[in-house]
């Protein structure tokens, strides 16, 4: 899989940014979370897919992303709860605990692991039987969904799962950086 952006390493992709990439079917491009989806993209979209950051990790992607605009860690689950209720597609979530205070209940949980900690998936409108790893549901999903939509993209994890699959993928992030990396890589992904 592609290199991973995480706020606990300093593993961070130093190439140009960009705004939006097309390949295909398949878009990228930078979105914050805190604005509406846009519908003439994620409309495509048969599943969300989400790895928000943790509460220690929030303030370093916002710093990343040079974003300064002081919501809380709660505001932005209880705006991910927003979304969850505003799709009727299924939606996975990896999230820990705290996290979970936030959001509406969901259909399903599952205890996986997503690089080597231990989180959950919170299915919406969904079940999943392989539930070992992050890249375990991945897998999976791309194998029954035809396009991920995930606002919360990074380097494009859930992207390039479905490009293996030759399905596509609708990815955003706020920052250009991981839009960058998304441009710079995605061709590689399979198909």
């Amino acid at each position: 899989m592609s290199l991973y952006h995480s706020a606990l390493k300093s593993q961070v992709w130093e190439g140009p940014g960009c705004d939006r990439f097309n390949l295909g079917q398949s878009v990228a491009f930078v979105h914050n979370v805190f604005e509406h989806l846009p519908t003439d993209e994620y409309s495509k979209c048969d599943i969300l897919y989400m790895e928000p950051p943790w509460p220690s990790g929030y303030e370093v992607f916002n710093r990343r992303a040079h974003v300064e605009e002081g919501r809380t860690y709660g505001e932005l689950m209880r705006r991910i709860g927003t979304i969850i209720s505003s799709v009727s597609i299924p939606v996975a979530l990896l999230i820990g605990k705290k996290a979970a205070a936030y959001l509406p209940q969901p259909d399903y949980v599952r205890e996986t692991r997503l690089n080597g900690g231990k989180v959950w998936l919170a299915g919406y409108r969904l079940q999943v039987d392989e539930t070992r790893s992050s890249r375990t549901i991945l897998r999976e999903l791309a194998e029954r969904f035809n396009c991920v939509g995930d606002p919360f993209c990074g380097y494009g994890y859930s992207g390039q799962a479905f490009r293996e699959q030759g399905k596509d993928f609708v990815l955003s992030d706020h920052n250009p950086n991981c839009i960058g990396y998304v441009a710079e890589h995605a061709e590689g992904w399979g198909r």
